[in-house]
Parts: structure tokens; sequence; C-alpha cells
């Protein structure tokens, strides 16, 4: 039986196989930065970053192919390589880009490359400027989980208090 994977899991999963000590890893950068959404900006110690799409469905990817995020990664002189990181039965998606890599990810959490990305040949490593403003997202992100993280804390300190609502 097929065991359906969250977002969440894959991008995991991605984080593992990157290295967290290794390198940058900042999840959805929206704004700040690049001139599209990226679901995860990895940047490795030569200054070089790759962005990673995570898909769990077909949908998901097709509704991608509509979006600005597969043309502005082409565009954009900060990513160099573009992955599409997928649960294991979505490998084989043909909607995934020719030029977009493909990081298999199975249920247990191994990653494998499939297809190696492309590189752009118009990307360049990261600024320090840039680096530093990716970093700051990064830190963002905490902030927002750990408010995230409090609120769930609270709600069940509530529903032991006063029963579920």
């Amino acid at each position: 039986m097929m065991m359906r994977m969250t977002a969440l899991e894959v991008e995991s999963a991605v984080a593992r196989f990157y290295g967290i000590r290794e390198t940058i890893m900042i999840p959805n950068v929206s704004w700040g930065l690049l001139e599209h959404e990226a679901d995860m900006v990895i940047v490795k110690p030569s200054r070089w970053a790759e962005e990673i799409e995570i898909k769990v469905t077909g949908a998901d990817i097709k509704a991608d192919l509509k979006k600005n995020n597969v043309k502005g990664h082409k565009r954009s002189p900060m990513i160099r390589r573009l992955w599409f990181a997928v649960p294991a039965w979505l490998a084989d998606n043909p909607n995934i880009p020719l030029f977009a890599g493909i990081l298999k990810v199975e249920e247990r959490g191994r990653v494998e490359v499939v297809r190696p990305a492309a590189l752009n040949p118009n990307a360049r490593k990261l600024t320090e400027k840039e680096m530093y403003k990716l970093m700051r997202l990064g830190c963002m992100r905490i902030w927002s989980l750990k408010k995230a993280a409090i609120a769930r804390i609270n709600q069940k300190r509530y529903e032991r208090k006063y029963g579920a609502i």
C-alpha cells in the first residue's frame, strides 16, 4: 500500500539529503530576495544557490507550471539549479520541466537523484548582502514557527483544563 507523503516530510528528507550542518536552507522564500516564490532555497558553502520545489501530488506539479516559479528560475541569476522534490510515485511525472532535476523521496525519507538539474547559464554566486538577507528570512521563519508552537501548546493546555472545543 502506497502511503501519501506530506510536503513537510518531503522537505525534511531533502534537508537531511543536503546536510543541515553543511548548507544554509530557508523554506518558503516568498519575498525579500527572489522575484518568485520558492519552496526551499539551499545555499552551499560555495555561495551557489539551488531552489527546491516540493510537490506531493500531480495537481501540485500542474499548478506550478501555471505560476511564474518555473519561469522565474530561468531568469533569476541567484538560482543555479532547480529541483523538484517529489514522493517516489511522482518521480516519473511528465509535467516536471526537463531542465529541472528530480529528487525522489522514498517513504522512509531516503532521497535519490533521478535526473540531474540543468545549470542556469545566467547564475552567479550570491553576494554577501544577498546571503545576509536570506539568513535573515530564515531567522524570521524560526520565530513564526515558535509562535505557532506556543499557540499549539496553549490550545492543548486549554483542552486539558476545559475539554476539547
